[in-house]
């Protein structure tokens, strides 16, 4: 029943649904493990709708380490290594940054913050009915954090309900559907059906 469903929602084969979820199954603890064992260096990990993991790999990072993970788990053949800036903690910093600084609108619901693994950055996502004066703060405040920070506005549609930040993140890692505050970008793969996965 789980893999109809799924393979409704994603509008791929019931073959393809099952390897998907299966892959899925088999990283279920990939996040702690590549957090314990990179430490500091851990970069994040995402989960596309292909079925495949990308481990975030920043320079000072143990590829071997990374890999042996991947091959413990049979995930070798379903899973790549990426190049990334930003190590998870420093994405973690700049979103404290950033809620620190907007904190007011952030409470108001004009903007919301959080992870996203797939593209190493922290993401702060906008309403378009920002005033001037409260674009030119969002501006600043992104330009303080660099490289780390990536805007998205909000779709026209998204525009017509209030920001909020239940659920959780759905397995193609789209941070917007509404992670837990701040978007971990997928810790629990396995209980909470994520996939993206960032980590804490």
């Amino acid at each position: 029943r789980y893999v109809e469903i799924f393979s409704k929602m994603r509008n791929v084969p019931q073959a393809d649904a099952r390897r998907i979820l299966q892959v899925q199954h088999r990283g279920y603890d990939l996040v702690e493990v590549l957090q314990e064992r990179l430490g500091d260096r851990y970069a994040g990990v995402s989960f596309d709708n292909r079925g495949h993991f990308e481990v975030g790999i920043v320079p000072g990072a143990s590829r071997d380490v990374a890999r042996e993970a991947l091959a413990n788990r049979g995930l070798g053949n379903d899973s790549r290594l990426v190049e990334v800036r930003h190590t998870w903690k420093e994405l973690l910093a700049a979103q404290k940054q950033l809620d620190t600084q907007l904190a007011d609108l952030r409470k108001a619901y004009k903007l919301v913050t959080g992870l996203d693994a797939t593209t190493n950055t922290t993401v702060i996502e906008i309403s378009k009915a920002l005033t001037a004066a409260e674009q030119a703060r969002v501006d600043a405040a992104v330009a303080a954090v660099g490289s780390e920070a990536e805007v998205r506005y909000r779709s026209p549609t998204s525009e017509a309900r209030p920001m909020q930040y239940g659920a959780t993140c759905n397995h193609t890692g789209d941070w917007r559907s509404g992670c837990h505050r701040p978007f971990r970008m997928g810790v629990g793969i396995q209980a909470r059906y994520n996939g993206a996965a960032g980590g804490s």
